[in-house]
Protein backbone atom coordinates (compact mmCIF):
# COMPACT_ATOMS: atom_id res chain seq x y z
CA UNK A 1 0.00 0.00 0.00
CA UNK A 2 1.04 3.44 -0.23
CA UNK A 3 1.05 6.28 2.36
CA UNK A 4 -0.95 8.71 1.03
CA UNK A 5 -3.68 6.52 0.50
CA UNK A 6 -3.89 4.13 4.11
CA UNK A 7 -1.97 6.71 6.38
CA UNK A 8 -3.32 10.01 6.55
CA UNK A 9 -5.24 10.89 9.87
CA UNK A 10 -4.88 8.69 12.61
CA UNK A 11 -6.01 9.56 15.94
CA UNK A 12 -5.91 7.05 18.44
CA UNK A 13 -6.03 3.63 16.80
CA UNK A 14 -3.71 1.09 15.51
CA UNK A 15 -2.44 1.30 11.97
CA UNK A 16 -1.33 -0.88 9.77
CA UNK A 17 2.28 -1.74 8.92
CA UNK A 18 4.08 0.15 6.37
CA UNK A 19 7.70 -0.37 5.17
CA UNK A 20 9.91 2.38 6.59
CA UNK A 21 11.09 2.99 3.26
CA UNK A 22 8.04 4.56 2.19
CA UNK A 23 9.00 7.57 4.41
CA UNK A 24 11.45 10.15 2.24
CA UNK A 25 10.95 13.05 5.06
CA UNK A 26 12.92 14.39 7.74
CA UNK A 27 13.50 11.67 10.48
CA UNK A 28 10.28 11.02 13.02
CA UNK A 29 9.91 14.07 15.64
CA UNK A 30 12.08 16.22 13.39
CA UNK A 31 10.85 20.03 14.02
CA UNK A 32 9.62 21.18 10.50
CA UNK A 33 9.07 24.51 11.51
CA UNK A 34 6.37 26.93 12.98
CA UNK A 35 2.94 28.91 12.13
CA UNK A 36 1.82 31.29 14.34
CA UNK A 37 3.83 29.75 16.76
CA UNK A 38 2.77 26.24 17.17
CA UNK A 39 5.21 23.99 16.01
CA UNK A 40 4.97 20.69 13.27
CA UNK A 41 6.99 17.77 13.63
CA UNK A 42 7.60 14.89 11.12
CA UNK A 43 5.65 11.18 11.38
CA UNK A 44 7.98 10.18 9.45
CA UNK A 45 7.54 6.27 11.84
CA UNK A 46 8.30 3.34 10.79
CA UNK A 47 5.02 2.53 10.75
CA UNK A 48 3.62 6.09 11.02
CA UNK A 49 1.48 5.57 14.31
CA UNK A 50 4.28 5.70 17.16
CA UNK A 51 1.30 4.90 19.81
CA UNK A 52 3.28 7.42 21.62
CA UNK A 53 0.54 10.58 23.07
CA UNK A 54 1.80 14.14 23.38
CA UNK A 55 1.84 14.36 27.15
CA UNK A 56 -0.53 17.96 26.18
CA UNK A 57 -2.91 15.41 25.76
CA UNK A 58 -3.35 16.48 22.13
CA UNK A 59 -3.36 13.23 20.30
CA UNK A 60 -0.53 10.52 19.20
CA UNK A 61 2.64 12.16 18.09
CA UNK A 62 2.45 13.35 15.20
CA UNK A 63 -0.46 12.88 13.24
CA UNK A 64 -2.34 15.64 11.64
CA UNK A 65 -5.19 15.74 13.89
CA UNK A 66 -2.67 16.72 17.07
CA UNK A 67 -1.59 19.30 14.88
CA UNK A 68 -4.71 21.03 14.51
CA UNK A 69 -5.85 20.06 18.12
CA UNK A 70 -2.53 21.23 19.89
CA UNK A 71 -3.18 24.58 17.40
CA UNK A 72 -6.52 25.52 18.24
CA UNK A 73 -5.09 25.26 22.08
CA UNK A 74 -2.65 27.35 21.40
CA UNK A 75 -4.20 30.15 19.53
CA UNK A 76 -8.27 29.97 20.68
CA UNK A 77 -8.05 28.47 23.99
CA UNK A 78 -10.11 26.12 22.46
CA UNK A 79 -10.50 22.57 24.36
CA UNK A 80 -10.05 20.36 21.48
CA UNK A 81 -7.86 17.92 22.92
CA UNK A 82 -10.33 17.17 25.81
CA UNK A 83 -12.92 15.66 22.69
CA UNK A 84 -11.70 12.21 20.81
CA UNK A 85 -13.06 12.70 17.57
CA UNK A 86 -11.01 9.89 16.17
CA UNK A 87 -9.81 9.97 12.78
CA UNK A 88 -9.03 13.30 10.54
CA UNK A 89 -12.15 11.76 8.59
CA UNK A 90 -14.71 12.38 10.92
CA UNK A 91 -14.04 15.47 11.97
CA UNK A 92 -16.74 17.03 9.49
CA UNK A 93 -19.30 15.02 10.70
CA UNK A 94 -18.76 15.71 14.30
CA UNK A 95 -17.79 18.96 14.09
CA UNK A 96 -20.74 19.84 17.22
CA UNK A 97 -18.91 17.47 19.80
CA UNK A 98 -15.98 20.19 19.14
CA UNK A 99 -18.36 23.31 19.46
CA UNK A 100 -17.30 24.74 15.72
CA UNK A 101 -18.98 25.81 13.29
CA UNK A 102 -18.83 23.77 9.75
CA UNK A 103 -19.08 25.11 5.90
CA UNK A 104 -19.11 22.79 3.04
CA UNK A 105 -17.13 23.01 0.23
CA UNK A 106 -19.17 24.96 -2.49
CA UNK A 107 -21.24 26.69 -0.30
CA UNK A 108 -21.96 30.53 0.15
CA UNK A 109 -19.10 30.86 2.92
CA UNK A 110 -15.57 31.21 1.71
CA UNK A 111 -12.54 29.93 3.57
CA UNK A 112 -10.15 31.99 6.01
CA UNK A 113 -7.24 31.40 7.38
CA UNK A 114 -7.44 29.33 10.51
CA UNK A 115 -10.39 27.53 9.51
CA UNK A 116 -9.62 23.60 9.50
CA UNK A 117 -9.89 21.90 6.21
CA UNK A 118 -11.56 18.66 6.22
CA UNK A 119 -10.68 15.62 3.83
CA UNK A 120 -12.14 12.14 4.49
CA UNK A 121 -9.51 10.88 1.61
CA UNK A 122 -10.26 7.94 -0.07
CA UNK A 123 -11.87 4.71 0.65
CA UNK A 124 -9.76 2.75 3.48
CA UNK A 125 -7.99 6.12 4.67
CA UNK A 126 -8.15 8.28 7.56
CA UNK A 127 -8.82 11.70 5.85
CA UNK A 128 -6.63 14.34 6.09
CA UNK A 129 -7.26 17.58 8.34
CA UNK A 130 -4.61 21.01 8.39
CA UNK A 131 -5.00 24.91 8.82
CA UNK A 132 -5.62 27.31 6.58
CA UNK A 133 -3.01 29.47 7.03
CA UNK A 134 -3.84 32.43 4.29
CA UNK A 135 -6.50 32.80 1.66
CA UNK A 136 -6.08 34.93 -1.71
CA UNK A 137 -8.46 35.55 -4.53
CA UNK A 138 -7.65 31.94 -6.58
CA UNK A 139 -5.62 29.47 -3.87
CA UNK A 140 -6.01 28.59 -0.13
CA UNK A 141 -2.26 27.35 1.59
CA UNK A 142 -2.51 25.13 4.55
CA UNK A 143 -0.29 24.40 7.17
CA UNK A 144 -0.19 20.51 8.61
CA UNK A 145 1.26 17.56 9.89
CA UNK A 146 1.62 13.77 8.53
CA UNK A 147 1.87 14.97 4.63
CA UNK A 148 5.39 15.40 3.46
CA UNK A 149 6.84 15.06 6.36
CA UNK A 150 8.99 18.03 5.27
CA UNK A 151 8.91 21.78 5.51
CA UNK A 152 6.07 22.31 3.10
CA UNK A 153 4.06 20.97 5.44
CA UNK A 154 4.37 23.83 7.94
CA UNK A 155 5.90 26.93 5.64
CA UNK A 156 2.42 27.83 3.98
CA UNK A 157 3.30 26.67 0.22
CA UNK A 158 1.40 23.87 0.61
CA UNK A 159 -2.04 25.22 -1.48
CA UNK A 160 -5.15 24.42 -3.08
CA UNK A 161 -6.98 25.98 -6.01
CA UNK A 162 -10.19 28.51 -4.99
CA UNK A 163 -12.74 28.92 -7.07
CA UNK A 164 -15.81 31.34 -6.77
CA UNK A 165 -18.61 30.48 -8.81
CA UNK A 166 -21.63 33.04 -8.27
CA UNK A 167 -21.78 33.60 -4.63
CA UNK A 168 -20.11 29.87 -3.98
CA UNK A 169 -16.64 28.96 -2.39
CA UNK A 170 -14.88 25.64 -3.75
CA UNK A 171 -11.22 24.55 -2.63
CA UNK A 172 -9.74 21.78 -4.52
CA UNK A 173 -8.21 18.81 -2.98
CA UNK A 174 -4.92 18.44 -0.99
CA UNK A 175 -2.85 16.07 -3.68
CA UNK A 176 -2.92 16.67 -6.88
CA UNK A 177 -4.31 13.41 -7.83
CA UNK A 178 -7.74 13.87 -6.12
CA UNK A 179 -8.02 11.49 -3.48
CA UNK A 180 -7.95 13.75 -0.52
CA UNK A 181 -11.41 16.09 -1.89
CA UNK A 182 -12.35 19.19 0.42
CA UNK A 183 -15.34 17.95 2.43
CA UNK A 184 -15.56 21.77 3.60
CA UNK A 185 -13.81 23.80 6.60
CA UNK A 186 -14.62 24.05 10.61
CA UNK A 187 -14.21 27.26 12.56
CA UNK A 188 -13.71 28.67 15.87
CA UNK A 189 -17.27 30.83 16.66
CA UNK A 190 -16.11 33.98 17.12
CA UNK A 191 -13.21 34.15 15.06
CA UNK A 192 -14.82 36.29 12.24
CA UNK A 193 -14.57 39.64 13.76
CA UNK A 194 -11.80 40.97 12.50
CA UNK A 195 -11.96 42.16 8.39
CA UNK A 196 -9.06 42.56 6.35
CA UNK A 197 -7.90 45.87 5.07
CA UNK A 198 -9.34 47.36 1.82
CA UNK A 199 -7.88 49.70 -1.08
CA UNK A 200 -9.21 53.06 -1.23
CA UNK A 201 -7.09 55.17 -3.28
CA UNK A 202 -6.44 54.36 -6.83
CA UNK A 203 -9.89 53.44 -7.24
CA UNK A 204 -10.27 49.69 -8.19
CA UNK A 205 -10.09 48.66 -12.22
CA UNK A 206 -8.42 52.52 -12.57
CA UNK A 207 -5.73 53.72 -14.95
CA UNK A 208 -2.71 54.69 -12.92
CA UNK A 209 -1.25 58.35 -13.59
CA UNK A 210 2.61 57.35 -14.19
CA UNK A 211 5.69 55.25 -13.30
CA UNK A 212 5.27 56.69 -9.63
CA UNK A 213 2.02 55.68 -7.58
CA UNK A 214 0.66 56.09 -3.88
CA UNK A 215 -1.55 53.15 -2.98
CA UNK A 216 -3.65 53.77 0.26
CA UNK A 217 -6.01 51.65 2.39
CA UNK A 218 -8.34 51.73 5.17
CA UNK A 219 -6.88 49.44 8.08
CA UNK A 220 -10.07 47.05 8.73
CA UNK A 221 -10.02 45.77 12.32
CA UNK A 222 -7.87 43.34 14.03
CA UNK A 223 -5.18 43.72 11.25
CA UNK A 224 -1.34 43.37 12.88
CA UNK A 225 0.20 44.16 9.73
CA UNK A 226 -0.05 45.03 5.93
CA UNK A 227 2.05 43.49 2.69
CA UNK A 228 1.78 44.86 -0.56
CA UNK A 229 2.03 43.17 -3.75
CA UNK A 230 1.95 44.46 -7.27
CA UNK A 231 2.92 42.09 -10.05
CA UNK A 232 1.87 40.85 -13.61
CA UNK A 233 -0.39 38.09 -12.73
CA UNK A 234 -3.03 37.62 -9.82
CA UNK A 235 -0.85 37.24 -6.20
CA UNK A 236 2.48 38.07 -7.56
CA UNK A 237 5.34 40.26 -6.50
CA UNK A 238 7.54 40.43 -9.56
CA UNK A 239 6.85 43.90 -9.50
CA UNK A 240 6.84 45.24 -6.15
CA UNK A 241 6.87 43.03 -2.97
CA UNK A 242 7.33 44.44 0.62
CA UNK A 243 6.03 44.39 4.40
CA UNK A 244 3.77 47.83 4.89
CA UNK A 245 4.11 47.23 8.92
CA UNK A 246 0.56 48.73 10.11
CA UNK A 247 1.29 51.94 7.62
CA UNK A 248 -1.80 52.59 6.07
CA UNK A 249 -0.04 53.58 2.38
CA UNK A 250 2.47 52.68 -0.16
CA UNK A 251 4.40 54.70 -2.57
CA UNK A 252 5.56 52.25 -5.42
CA UNK A 253 8.22 53.67 -8.36
CA UNK A 254 9.09 52.10 -11.47
CA UNK A 255 5.97 51.16 -12.32
CA UNK A 256 5.37 50.16 -16.04
CA UNK A 257 4.22 52.82 -18.16
CA UNK A 258 3.04 50.59 -21.53
CA UNK A 259 -0.49 49.89 -20.89
CA UNK A 260 -0.90 46.51 -19.12
CA UNK A 261 -3.19 45.33 -16.57
CA UNK A 262 -1.03 45.34 -13.31
CA UNK A 263 -2.11 43.30 -10.39
CA UNK A 264 -2.77 44.65 -6.89
CA UNK A 265 -3.08 42.36 -3.48
CA UNK A 266 -3.70 43.87 -0.74
CA UNK A 267 -2.41 41.64 2.44
CA UNK A 268 -3.50 41.78 5.81
CA UNK A 269 -2.00 39.55 8.62
CA UNK A 270 -4.90 38.76 11.08
CA UNK A 271 -4.42 36.26 14.34
CA UNK A 272 -2.50 34.06 12.76
CA UNK A 273 -3.02 34.21 9.07
CA UNK A 274 -2.87 36.65 5.47
CA UNK A 275 -5.96 37.85 4.73
CA UNK A 276 -6.01 39.08 0.84
CA UNK A 277 -8.06 41.43 -0.78
CA UNK A 278 -7.22 41.81 -5.06
CA UNK A 279 -7.24 44.64 -7.32
CA UNK A 280 -6.66 45.79 -11.03
CA UNK A 281 -5.46 48.13 -12.54
CA UNK A 282 -4.03 49.76 -15.32
CA UNK A 283 -0.49 50.74 -16.31
CA UNK A 284 -0.03 54.25 -17.85
CA UNK A 285 0.27 54.64 -21.25
CA UNK A 286 3.50 56.90 -21.58
CA UNK A 287 5.61 57.06 -24.66
CA UNK A 288 4.52 54.20 -26.28
CA UNK A 289 2.54 53.60 -29.29
CA UNK A 290 0.92 50.25 -29.81
CA UNK A 291 1.64 48.20 -32.87
CA UNK A 292 -0.88 45.49 -33.41
CA UNK A 293 0.17 41.78 -34.24
CA UNK A 294 0.44 40.05 -37.32
CA UNK A 295 -0.35 37.31 -38.72
CA UNK A 296 2.82 35.40 -40.60
CA UNK A 297 1.32 31.57 -41.19
CA UNK A 298 -0.43 30.01 -43.03
CA UNK A 299 0.82 32.77 -46.17
CA UNK A 300 -2.20 35.27 -45.90
CA UNK A 301 -4.37 34.30 -49.38
CA UNK A 302 -3.10 31.13 -49.23
CA UNK A 303 -5.27 27.74 -49.11
CA UNK A 304 -5.66 25.84 -46.02
CA UNK A 305 -6.62 22.02 -44.69
CA UNK A 306 -8.90 20.92 -42.29
CA UNK A 307 -6.71 22.31 -39.56
CA UNK A 308 -4.24 25.02 -39.72
CA UNK A 309 -1.71 26.86 -37.13
CA UNK A 310 -2.06 30.25 -36.87
CA UNK A 311 1.21 31.89 -35.76
CA UNK A 312 1.80 35.93 -35.73
CA UNK A 313 4.93 38.38 -34.26
CA UNK A 314 4.39 39.64 -30.95
CA UNK A 315 3.52 43.68 -31.77
CA UNK A 316 4.16 46.09 -29.50
CA UNK A 317 3.27 47.09 -26.26
CA UNK A 318 0.67 44.22 -26.74
CA UNK A 319 -0.94 42.29 -23.77
CA UNK A 320 -3.27 39.85 -24.94
CA UNK A 321 -4.45 38.18 -28.80
CA UNK A 322 -7.72 37.16 -29.53
CA UNK A 323 -8.59 34.80 -32.97
CA UNK A 324 -11.34 34.84 -35.15
CA UNK A 325 -12.31 32.71 -38.50
CA UNK A 326 -15.46 33.19 -40.12
CA UNK A 327 -17.92 33.33 -42.85
CA UNK A 328 -18.36 36.63 -43.81
CA UNK A 329 -15.52 39.72 -42.50
CA UNK A 330 -14.67 39.78 -38.74
CA UNK A 331 -17.12 36.95 -38.14
CA UNK A 332 -16.47 34.02 -35.42
CA UNK A 333 -18.83 31.40 -36.25
CA UNK A 334 -15.96 28.66 -37.00
CA UNK A 335 -13.57 29.77 -34.79
CA UNK A 336 -13.18 32.42 -31.91
CA UNK A 337 -10.85 32.52 -28.82
CA UNK A 338 -8.95 34.35 -26.35
CA UNK A 339 -4.92 33.78 -26.27
CA UNK A 340 -3.81 35.36 -23.79
CA UNK A 341 0.06 35.83 -24.64
CA UNK A 342 0.11 32.55 -27.20
CA UNK A 343 1.53 33.90 -30.39
CA UNK A 344 -0.30 30.87 -32.06
CA UNK A 345 -3.40 28.95 -32.41
CA UNK A 346 -4.40 25.53 -33.67
CA UNK A 347 -8.20 25.63 -35.47
CA UNK A 348 -9.29 22.27 -36.24
CA UNK A 349 -12.41 21.33 -38.25
CA UNK A 350 -12.29 23.92 -40.86
CA UNK A 351 -14.27 23.65 -44.20
CA UNK A 352 -12.88 21.55 -47.06
CA UNK A 353 -15.05 22.97 -49.78
CA UNK A 354 -13.04 25.84 -51.63
CA UNK A 355 -14.71 28.67 -49.41
CA UNK A 356 -13.09 31.74 -48.99
CA UNK A 357 -11.87 32.36 -44.67
CA UNK A 358 -12.34 34.85 -42.90
CA UNK A 359 -9.44 35.60 -40.22
CA UNK A 360 -9.43 38.49 -37.86
CA UNK A 361 -6.61 38.67 -35.05
CA UNK A 362 -7.27 40.90 -32.35
CA UNK A 363 -4.42 42.72 -30.27
CA UNK A 364 -5.06 44.52 -26.76
CA UNK A 365 -3.42 47.45 -25.39
CA UNK A 366 -3.79 49.21 -22.45
CA UNK A 367 -7.95 49.46 -22.37
CA UNK A 368 -8.52 49.48 -26.28
CA UNK A 369 -8.46 46.12 -28.83
CA UNK A 370 -6.48 46.53 -32.48
CA UNK A 371 -7.29 44.27 -35.05
CA UNK A 372 -5.70 43.22 -38.78
CA UNK A 373 -8.05 41.30 -40.73
CA UNK A 374 -6.72 38.29 -43.47
CA UNK A 375 -8.62 36.11 -45.90
CA UNK A 376 -7.65 32.38 -46.88
CA UNK A 377 -8.85 29.99 -48.90
CA UNK A 378 -10.47 26.51 -47.37
CA UNK A 379 -9.30 23.19 -49.27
Amino acid sequence: MTRLVLLFGIAVASMAIASAAQCTGQPFGTSLGSFNGVAAYSNCYPTFDSNTENPAGTGLEWQCVEFVRRYYAQVYGAPLSKSNLGNANQWYNNYTQLGLERFANGGSTAPQPGDIITSAGPSGSNGHIGIASSVSSNQLCAVMQNWSEGASDINGSHCMSLTKSGSNYFVGPFDASGQYSIQGWLRWPGSTTSTPATMTYPPNGSTLSGSTVSFQWATGSGVQQCFLYVGDAVDSNDIYGQSEGTNTSATVTNLPTDGRTLYVTLWSYISGGWHANNYTYTAARIGVTPVPAALWYPTPGSTLSGSATFEWNAGTGIQDYFLYVGNTPGANDIYGQGQGTSLSATVRSLPTDGRTLYVRLWSYSGSLWYYRDYTYRAY
